[in-house]
């Protein structure tokens, strides 16, 4: 279930007819205890449009989470936090919602921790984190809710 904040309908004319195009924005969860890391992730998010709920641990996360279940569009998390770490956290959201999508950043997890997140279908990303390859699989994702719509 996509929760698209905004929708922008582009009208252009075409050779006989219009076409539409979908500006599609985001409700991100984002769970990071590295404060700098965390604000820099966000604000790269809110300057590409969409909107970012943030927290400072993995509890914190799903205690969002759950007061907000199923207005999320995406989870963005730390994999190692204390309270609730992201692997935690990916596998209790996957309880109540198995296809939300879900990125893990991982900046010194051991090599079976890494495998059980890819095992739990999320994307896994190694610190630090190339912005640009992050831009591109959200825009794939955008798409494919563009899809939907």
């Amino acid at each position: 279930m996509c929760n698209i904040l905004s929708k922008t309908i582009v009208v252009s004319r075409g050779v006989g007819a219009y076409e539409l195009l979908y500006e599609i924005h985001m409700r991100i969860l984002l769970a990071d205890d590295y404060t700098s890391l965390r604000e820099l992730i966000e604000e790269f998010l809110e300057v590409m449009g969409h909107h970012v709920i943030s927290a400072e641990d993995g509890a914190k996360a799903l205690s969002l989470y759950q007061k907000e279940a199923g207005k999320f569009d995406l989870i963005i998390t730390d994999i190692v936090m204390p309270e609730i770490n992201g692997l935690e956290l990916t596998k209790i959201i996957r309880k109540h919602n198995p296809l939300i999508p879900v990125i893990i950043i991982s900046g010194f997890a051991p090599p079976q921790t890494i495998d059980e997140a890819r095992s739990l279908n999320a994307i896994v990303y190694e610190k630090p984190i190339n912005f640009e390859l992050l831009n591109s699989h959200i825009e794939l994702l955008q798409l494919s809710f563009g899809e939907q719509l």
